[in-house]
């Protein structure tokens, strides 16, 4: 016998620890709207303050709800996957070869090669959102300022939420909140 889904609304916020997704987790908690959890997911090379501001927004979501953050992690790491991971594609390996250099590893992370977002975030909170959706009727939340509504993506099933890109939350607000 497989799961039964529940249509009750499973609230999943997604927690980048940046001003967006920080003011959207306040604001949700001071509201008292449902959130049954919190996702973030560390590369493993975050900055000590980084640490420190989700240590603080950790214990702020468990003194209010109960709740801790769900920190999720790649298996192997952002040093593997900068410089270890066998890569896959033909004319990657072959060009790699033609310079002299190791065919394993993405190198460094940049605003052209944006592996790190993806392999080290994205996947990870698409990953455990795609488990959750297996048994409960997830609505996960977004921190997207009004003035980023181009970053959000098609949403067929309406499963994302992201209430800042219909409203006046662009950097000023957010910030002074």
């Amino acid at each position: 016998m497989g799961i039964t889904k529940s249509n009750e609304i499973y609230s999943a916020v997604s927690l980048s620890g940046g001003k967006d997704s920080s003011c959207l987790l306040i604001l949700m908690i001071e509201k008292g709207l449902p959130i049954d959890c919190v996702l973030y997911a560390d590369t493993g090379m975050e900055f000590p303050e980084m640490e420190a501001h989700i240590a603080k927004l950790d214990d702020f979501l468990f003194r209010e709800r109960g709740l801790h953050i769900t920190t999720l992690r790649h298996p192997h790491g952002f040093e593997w996957l900068m410089f270890h991971v066998p890569l896959q594609q033909k004319r990657a390996i072959e060009r790699r070869i033609a310079k002299g250099q190791q065919a394993t590893g993405y190198g460094w992370p940049g605003m052209r090669v944006r592996w790190c977002t993806g392999q080290l975030k994205t996947h990870l909170i698409t990953r455990e959102d795609n488990r959750l959706n297996k048994e409960k009727n997830v609505l996960h939340h977004i921190g997207i300022a009004a003035d980023e509504a181009h970053r959000c993506k098609d949403d067929p099933h309406n499963r994302y939420a992201a209430p800042f890109q219909y409203g006046d939350a662009g950097d000023r607000r957010t910030l002074r909140y």
